[in-house]
């Protein structure tokens, strides 16, 4: 009775640690910091490790977005070590989130090469990814004693595992997956009803992180289009470079140009050119992700940014955005084609900086234009 009422306790002080820490960020990476560590803190949860998939915000992907624990034995072992020695607790955690660099830690590199199209399909061939999908799909958690499962895309296997899904109402935007891979110590049904408060303090903290992001991005806003503005974007921008550069991830970057422009504005006046640009630009908002950067460029130039895609993702993604304009309703109101041309460029060891990147998609674009115009044309490098 006395080990179930201390357990009870720190379970207490354990939430409202945890409660008090998510309440006083707004930051989301720090909100998911906080959330992962209150789940592998010796004074929290005490699991081994501890990731996070969320949705894209875009209804376009499921991904790995922040990882925390040890990629090995021999990490596990010293941390443990370590932990005792100092005698690490959740507000520990806290203070040490600005001395590290949690985007480039082993696990969450490692979980990031885990991605999931949306929406999910229940005819997933892989064991995890179906139960991922049944979690998500079905609102309810998984617990998974002794069947080691290694997560698609990654060479993270997972042992003694459970997954518990974010719900904000009965929609889930992601889930926490923990394991006890290391001290092979099996997950009692009870550590799941504690995981499952963790998750509905997540789902809240999380979405309400993403809403600060979204009113902080109004403030930069172009008027007229609703992408962001110039300003914005040269800011925004080069931090992604140098993440997606330093990290060695994708990035891809399209620049979008408005077929005739000028003769919209003249046959059909200016007005119907304002609409033409927030036409694209609405199209062009129905597709983006969450972390894609979406900017007028200048005049009738548009600029679409996507972390973690590659090339041919973002063909695919410009040729769908063209055929929509061109299919759109004030094309057809007009009793015009309305068309653009779109440039498009990968990071590539040949950007020297992000200048570099736009420049290569800028000669793309113009390429587009000499051919014709109202096509997509990719960069290609030229071999010395």
């Amino acid at each position: 009775m006395k080990r179930e009422q201390h357990f009870l306790k720190r379970a207490q002080d354990f939430q409202l640690t945890l409660t008090r820490s998510m309440l006083e960020t707004l930051e989301l990476n720090r909100t998911l910091y906080v959330i992962l560590s209150g789940v592998t803190a010796g004074d929290g949860l005490d699991f081994n490790r501890a990731f996070l998939l969320l949705d894209d915000g875009g209804a376009r992907l499921l991904r790995g977005e922040m990882a925390i624990g040890p990629s090995s034995a021999e990490e596990a072992h010293r941390i443990w070590t370590e932990m005792e020695l100092q005698r690490f607790n959740l507000h520990v955690l806290m203070e040490r989130y600005d001395l590290a660099d949690h985007n480039n830690h082993e696990l969450t590199r490692k979980l990031r090469n885990f991605t999931m199209p949306l929406p999910l399909k229940s005819d997933q061939s892989d064991p995890l990814d179906a139960k991922i999908v049944q979690v998500m799909m079905q609102g309810r958690s998984e617990l998974l004693n002794d069947t080691p499962m290694k997560l698609s895309g990654t060479d993270i296997e997972l042992l003694n595992f459970a997954m518990v899904p974010l719900l904000i109402g009965e929609h889930a935007i992601g889930l926490i997956i923990v394991d006890n891979a290391y001290n092979k110590r099996l997950i009692q049904p009870q550590e799941l009803d504690d995981l499952k408060s963790l998750a509905n303090l997540a789902a809240i903290a999380v979405e309400r992180a993403r809403m600060h992001e979204r009113l902080e991005r109004m403030a930069t806003i172009d008027g007229l289009t609703g992408l962001m503005n110039r300003r914005y974007f040269d800011e925004a921008y080069q931090k992604c470079f140098l993440k997606a550069r330093y990290h060695h991830e994708p990035l891809s970057l399209a620049i979008i140009d408005l077929d005739h422009f000028k003769a919209v504005n003249d046959h059909y006046g200016h007005l119907a050119g304002d609409d033409f640009l927030r036409e694209t630009a609405n199209i062009i908002l129905s597709r983006v992700r969450h972390d894609d950067i979406a900017a007028r460029f200048g005049g009738d130039e548009l600029v679409l940014v996507l972390p973690l895609a590659k090339l041919k993702d973002a063909e695919k993604l410009a040729k769908d955005l063209q055929e929509k304009i061109r299919n759109s309703a004030l094309s057809r109101n007009l009793n015009m084609p309305l068309t653009v041309s779109i440039g498009i460029a990968a990071l590539s060891e040949k950007c020297r900086n992000h200048l570099d990147l736009i420049e290569q998609a800028d000669q793309a674009l113009y390429q587009a234009k000499i051919q014709g115009r109202d096509r997509v044309v990719a960069y290609e490098e030229k071999a010395k």
